[in-house]
């Protein structure tokens, strides 16, 4: 008996793949020859892309064919069974290493995103993240946070919701992670409060300059006092 295990294979495009061939002799002591062929569209003799050794099959995936494992007896060459196996179109490929970054600023009680995104890979990656404290120790996410298509949004953040972020970008083909280190800071003075602030301290200088001014400009204008007597 012959048989491939596993009927097709999805393989992305450039990359290789082992197509096994078992073969179970149902007599004693016998020599068997295990031949490939593939049956293709593609010019050019798909064997010479290809090794064979104890029956498994080495190939570099470049298009779609089917792959026929044949075995018989090397005496008498005669075919025993013929095992069938099938490559579906090769539009598949590998994720590429996603891009993570930080979206938002990372200080106490701001909300921010963590973005992962992979510009290759079919079919379209699925994306998750992971957590680990400073420590670098695995963790829970904290409440509220949302974990969808690749953007992970963290709310209120504080001193506890930084470490190191983990995204794995995954399809049927293969996996790539990309990773981050958030640190959250205390929050800083940003420009509109600094204006305000500078704002209110000169309107409270104009204001104070204005009372000095009618205060001397009354004292100025008040009529001088005589004493009055008599004259002898």
């Amino acid at each position: 008996t012959v048989d491939i295990p596993q009927k097709i294979f999805k393989v992305a495009r450039g990359h290789n793949a082992t197509i096994p061939c078992k073969v179970t002799p149902q007599v004693g002591d016998v020599t068997l020859m295990v031949k490939w062929s593939a049956h293709t569209d593609v010019q050019g003799d798909p064997e010479r892309r290809s090794g064979l050794e104890m029956g498994a099959l080495y190939v570099r995936a470049q298009t779609a064919a089917f792959r026929v494992c044949r075995v018989s007896i090397a005496r008498d060459v005669m075919l025993l069974c013929t095992a069938l196996s099938r490559w579906p179109p090769l539009h598949l490929m590998a994720p590429s290493t996603p891009i993570c970054k930080i979206v938002g600023v990372a200080e106490y009680g701001q909300n921010i995103n963590l973005t992962c995104f992979s510009e290759k890979g079919t079919p379209k990656p699925i994306y998750k993240w992971q957590s680990h404290d400073v420590n670098n120790l695995p963790r829970a996410n904290p409440p509220k946070t949302t974990d969808q298509n690749g953007i992970l949004s963290l709310y209120n953040i504080s001193k506890d919701t930084s470490g190191f972020y983990i995204c794995t970008s995954t399809n049927e083909i293969r996996s790539a992670k990309c990773n981050l280190t958030l640190a959250v800071m205390q929050p800083s003075m940003n420009m509109a409060s600094t204006f305000g602030i500078l704002g209110a301290v000169a309107a409270a200088v104009i204001i104070l300059g204005v009372i000095i001014f009618f205060c001397c400009c009354r004292k100025k204008n008040k009529p001088e006092e005589y004493a009055m007597g008599y004259v002898d």
